[in-house]
């Protein structure tokens, strides 16, 4: 009888249902092993707690790009700290702003929305949100009548009126009564004195002499009457995004428990973006079910629930008037598939990914409702994905994207799932029971349940908690061979042995039948970067076998280009 040699040098990564296969390369069952872009194993690196001092348990973070400059926030207790990248460490920002709900970079600031108020972080000053105070009527007469002009912004009771002041009037009327106060009264831009409000009339009188000239809009007042505003529909809001179609203009929220499926966004104020004018109409309500996310994907938001999917854009529309302006209707995109955690989908290559109740779904065509717009490909990890669903754990799953190394991060109660978008593999890890990412350059940074922050290093080989058990293992399978019976001689394994080396082989694992050998070889880094291994098993006999491989030493590492299996048989297929 001839001697056979099968290899893998490219790993196909895990796929659950492939127990009983052919195919070697597929393993049903892996762990703490990367599949790398040239198809080989290697084993995870570790992590670590983060050793700074907060002031409580680590709740959010956020990281984004302001003014061209990265910025790495974390909320944690009652303070909200900056991550100093020239001293490696987290400085606070700010202690009184109390706990935070959303974060997001907009213009020359990080805002805030907090149960205190709305805040924002610019030029390394945190403050509460001066919100912008809009102009609701401009070309008026005394008496109060004229154009409306700018929306009521709802985070604030201020407003302001524009005059033209007809030279002999005393009394200017205002577009409420019961105010709280005037704040000022400016003509031809200037603040002037000379005059008195009346705040239950809601009124301003000119004294003999102070008397505005005739002009158009010379004459401007600002009021606030503190019950109009509605600050709250803003800084309960628990997510969103910036959008504006080509430009993102605009920042678009959800979240409120009070208005679950309602989508609020911003205003142009004075012409320009902002992140401070949120006009009372300027909502959308979705559907009748609570909004679980939305993300961008080209110049479309895409907005989704549990179980539905819709898409918007910024259209220009006209009024009656004949003036364009901007609009952000709401379509149909997918009434069968949607969004099941809440505020956590990615964008992969401009696809965004939601987990759907037939698992993890790329949305590859978002211009017209069809069914066919969304594309599971989570099959490898079907039966985990099935658990989740099963046990109702969606809540308790995270995605992340991993653009710098190409990789989706599926964090769930059993384990980290990992898509190489690259190479188009899944593997998977333990022991990172992470709720949400955030990466920057050199290190990746997770958050526990527990409230406390880890993060990977390359140069780590072991976890806060100790060794890291990696293994990889065959489905029960021929091998390749031929005929009813065969041996399996040896298994041989070529390793990168730059940083050591620490690999066990067993073959024939209980679930199978009775264990027939298990071998160990570790070894010290030497001057061969590349080293085989060989390890005897002498299956002698058998119409199928598994073997696993794995590693559990602290600081060797296992880095796993090929592994070939050594048949005894008649033939062996190629």
């Amino acid at each position: 009888m001839a001697n056979g040699l099968l290899t893998i040098n490219k790993f196909g990564g895990l796929d659950e249902r492939n127990g009983f296969s052919h195919n070697p390369s597929l393993s049903p069952d892996m762990n703490n092993f990367k599949v790398c872009e040239d198809g080989s194993l290697k084993k995870r690196c570790g992590s670590k707690l983060s050793n700074s001092s907060f002031n409580g348990s680590v709740y959010r973070m956020w990281r984004g790009y302001v003014n061209g400059i990265l910025h790495f926030i974390v909320c944690a207790g009652t303070r909200i700290y900056k991550y100093d990248f020239e001293t490696d460490s987290f400085v606070t920002i700010n202690i009184t702003a109390g706990k935070c709900h959303h974060i997001f970079g907009f213009g020359n600031a990080v805002y805030f929305l907090c149960n205190s108020g709305y805040f924002k972080y610019e030029n390394n000053i945190f403050n509460l949100v001066s919100p912008y105070i809009p102009l609701v009527a401009v070309s008026c007469n005394p008496d109060g009548s004229g154009t409306l002009f700018e929306k009521v912004n709802m985070l604030t009771g201020k407003k302001r009126m524009q005059f033209s002041a007809d030279g002999t009037s005393t009394v200017y009327t205002l577009g409420e009564k019961d105010i709280d106060s005037v704040l000022w009264v400016k003509t031809d831009g200037n603040e002037t004195e000379g005059w008195t409000a009346d705040t239950q009339n809601g009124t301003v009188s000119f004294t003999q002499g102070s008397i505005p000239k005739k002009g158009l809009n010379n004459l401007e007042i600002c009021w606030e009457k503190a019950s109009t505003a509605k600050a709250k529909t803003i800084t309960s809001c628990t997510d969103g995004m910036n959008f504006g179609g080509n430009t993102d203009t605009r920042v678009f929220l959800y979240g409120n428990p009070d208005y679950p499926n309602y989508r609020f966004y911003s205003e142009l104020a004075n012409g320009l973006p902002s992140a401070e004018y949120f006009p009372e109409t300027n909502y959308t309500v979705i559907g009748a079910s609570t909004i679980t996310d939305m993300v961008q994907q080209y110049d479309r938001q895409l907005i989704f629930t549990e179980d539905r999917a819709y898409y918007s854009y910024c259209e220009l529309r006209t009024d009656a008037l004949g003036n364009y302006y901007p609009s952000f209707p709401v379509y149909n995109l997918n009434f069968e598939k949607g969004n099941l955690i809440k505020g956590s989908s990615a964008v992969i290559d401009n696809t965004p990914v939601t987990l759907s109740d037939d698992g993890l779904n790329r949305w590859i065509s978002t211009t017209v409702q069809d069914e066919r717009n969304a594309v599971c490909f989570s099959g490898p990890i079907s039966e985990t994905v099935k658990r989740i669903l099963e046990t109702g754990n969606a809540d308790n799953c995270c995605i992340y994207d991993r653009q710098s190394t190409g990789e989706l991060y599926f964090s769930t109660p059993y384990g980290l799932y990992i898509y190489n978008y690259k190479t188009q593999v899944w593997y998977r890890y333990d022991g990172i029971d992470a709720i949400q990412f955030c990466e920057i350059p050199g290190r990746l940074y997770w958050l526990n349940k527990e409230g406390k922050l880890h993060y990977f290093s390359e140069e780590l080989t072991q976890d806060e908690s100790g060794a890291i058990t990696a293994y990889w293992c065959t489905p029960v399978t021929n091998f390749g061979a031929k005929g009813n019976k065969f041996d399996l001689l040896s298994v041989i394994i070529d390793a990168d042995n730059e940083n050591g080396t620490d690999i066990t082989v067993t073959a024939n694992p209980n679930e199978i039948g009775q264990i027939m050998n298990s071998q160990t070889v570790s070894v010290d880094r030497n001057n061969s970067l590349l080293r085989r291994f060989f390890f005897r098993t002498e299956i002698k006999r058998v119409a199928a076998a598994k073997i696993i491989v794995s590693s559990t030493h602290e600081t060797r590492k296992a880095d796993i280009k090929s592994i070939t299996f050594k048949i005894k048989n008649k033939e062996v297929e190629r």
